[in-house]
């Protein structure tokens, strides 16, 4: 058994030393820069003697590069350095810069690393003073640095993964040696791994998904991987499926959007170009897995090989490292039609026929063996039966240490214990679901949940609804919550459109003012069909106005707070 990710890989560049570890595809596209087990060892190392020799062993490296290979030397380096990396998205003066600063500030690094002097300047003001080091600078230098690595014990920390956000501020989960190793064998047992395995992701690094679930991954395999920016995928979503056909690509994924994105961008004629018979892990992992676009992709593109049972809906977060649950192998994702009424109780009642009143949920897979998943009513701790909603709770060595720096939201989460046994310490994963034979089904969050006149209510459903209202609205942006009106709560719904909508409005010679309305209407008449609900305000919210995390979340938390302040850019006012 590994001990720490260093020694992971050690062995793997002395059995595969000149395989191409990492591939970056230009645009997306063209295979340019690239590294071999051994090269990505050595210079590596190479970096982690520079950071030793600055004296930052227990300290924490913050990386704020782009998505690619120096990414992933870097946060080698920290390891064998035995230095704590953060991964981080970029700086930019994009509207992320808040929860750079407030990530920075919980953290404290002792190190910055970013592209460029002009990518240091993008920094938020908090942090200029900061130690700031220019990757390149490091690498050419004609310094020899050597690192001299002892052994790290399992147990320490290897990085911090700052969780989205999507709830609460950003919070530092401490992923040590032990949880990436439980789950690592994990996934490569689920998927069924091997170092002939060949990767393609386009996720971001600095995110768990990318991170973990592709590139340390990878590693782990023995296997190579091409990585592409996430914005090549989102500006041309085909060149992600060009990619695994024209590399024979094994295992890919993402959020569900993801796929919702190849759907609606990719032509006919593009299609007709592809060979996804390769793709024989397609995972799925979003809030929520959506079974209309498992459909949706499968309809559209089995004509270019790819297969049904190649989607593996799975479910996981930071604060269990990664992954928790992944669909089976070589099976056609678990369907379960439900009785809404049923699910306001938080009871689960099947249901034989579509129809007004249900819903159709994907399962994220068998619990497997290697950890524990009780169903929890969160408020009396009480361990449900099957066939009723609660909160997900989780045990096991992928489970991480707790928060950075945070003793009592660590004990909160990390430590919690069924009241009548005390069984435990669980995980609380904030998660609402339940077991159906043995596969978990996500509902929503416990936090989001809305709850008018003593029902409940999940948002994704209510805005699922909304965004089929009309063909601009983008599907990706709409969020629902409740607001306290004169002591009673009341439904809110956020609809952002797409950037398409005011050329489309003045091109068909449109009154802006009437379509807003007109939308506006047919999503209330909708979501009273629906769920009996009488929204209390829909607001049409201009393009890129809707918050969101580094992982595409929906911060509905933000978003309320922006709806009350006035601070919310929407169309009319």
């Amino acid at each position: 058994m590994y001990r720490n990710l260093p020694e992971v890989l050690n062995e793997t560049a002395h059995h595969y030393p000149e395989r191409k570890a990492f591939i970056y595809l230009k645009d997306g596209e063209m295979e340019s820069v690239s590294c071999t087990y051994r090269e990505l060892l050595l210079q590596s190392q190479a970096l982690a003697g520079y950071f030793q020799y600055l004296g930052l062993e227990g300290e924490r490296i913050m990386i704020l590069l782009p998505s690619g290979i120096d990414y992933i030397i870097s946060f080698l380096a920290s390891l064998y350095a035995k230095a704590i990396p953060i991964p981080v998205y970029p700086p930019s003066k994009s509207r992320n810069a808040e929860r750079i600063a407030a990530i920075y500030a919980d953290s404290t690094p002792a190190l910055i690393i970013t592209p460029t002097p002009q990518d240091a300047d993008k920094l938020p003001s908090s942090m200029q003073a900061a130690h700031i080091i220019q990757l390149n600078d490091i690498m050419s230098c004609n310094h020899l640095f050597y690192n001299h690595t002892e052994s790290i014990p399992s147990e320490d920390i290897a990085f911090l993964q700052y969780t989205s956000g999507s709830t609460s501020s950003p919070k530092g989960v401490m992923v040590s040696h032990r949880n990436l190793h439980h789950n690592f064998a994990m996934m490569q047992q689920r998927f069924e791994h091997a170092a002939n395995t060949i990767m393609a992701t386009w996720l971001p690094i600095y995110h768990d998904m990318g991170l973990i679930g592709n590139v340390l991954q990878n590693i782990y395999n023995g296997g190579t991987c091409y990585l592409m920016s996430p914005l090549d995928f989102i500006q041309k979503p085909i060149r992600w499926l060009r990619a695994i056909s024209k590399f024979g690509v094994t295992f890919s994924g993402g959020p569900d959007f993801a796929y919702r994105l190849c759907i609606q961008k990719i032509s006919q004629e593009e299609k007709a170009a592809l060979d996804l018979s390769s793709w024989t892990n397609a995972f799925n992992g979003a809030e929520p897995v959506r079974a209309e676009t498992i459909r949706q992709f499968v309809d559209q593109f089995g004509v270019c090989g790819f297969q049904e049972q190649a989607m593996m809906p799975s479910y996981g977060l930071a604060e269990g490292t990664l992954c928790v649950t992944v669909g089976s192998r070589l099976a056609s994702p678990k369907l379960l039609l439900l009785n809404d009424k049923a699910m306001q109780k938080h009871q689960v009642l099947l249901e034989d026929n579509t129809g007004p009143g249900t819903r159709l949920l994907v399962g994220c897979g068998q619990i497997s063996a290697h950890q524990q998943i009780k169903i929890v009513e969160p408020f009396t701790k009480l361990e449900h039966t099957e066939g009723e909603i609660g909160e997900i709770w989780i045990k096991g060595d992928s489970v991480a240490q707790g928060y950075w720096g945070a003793p009592v939201a660590s004990a909160d989460t990390f430590a919690a214990c069924l009241s009548d046994t005390g069984g435990g310490p669980y995980l609380r994963t904030g998660d609402l679901g339940f077991i159906h034979e043995g596969e978990l089904f996500i509902t929503g969050r416990l936090k989001d949940l809305i709850i008018i006149r003593g029902q409940n209510y999940y948002p994704q459903d209510i805005e699922q609804i909304a965004a089929g209202c009309h063909s601009e609205i983008n599907a990706a942006s709409t969020a629902a919550f409740s607001i306290d009106v004169q002591g009673k709560e009341e439904l809110v719904i956020l609809c952002e459109m797409n950037r398409e909508f005011k050329h489309v409005i003045q091109r068909k010679q449109l009154d802006l003012a009437a379509s807003l309305n007109d939308i506006a209407q047919n999503i209330q008449m909708k979501i009273n069909e629906q769920f009996q609900l009488h929204a209390h305000d829909i607001k049409i919210v201009k393009p890129l106005h809707i918050p969101k995390t580094s992982s595409n979340k929906i911060q509905r938390h933000k978003c309320k707070q922006m709806y009350l302040s006035g601070s919310l850019i929407a169309w009319g006012g």
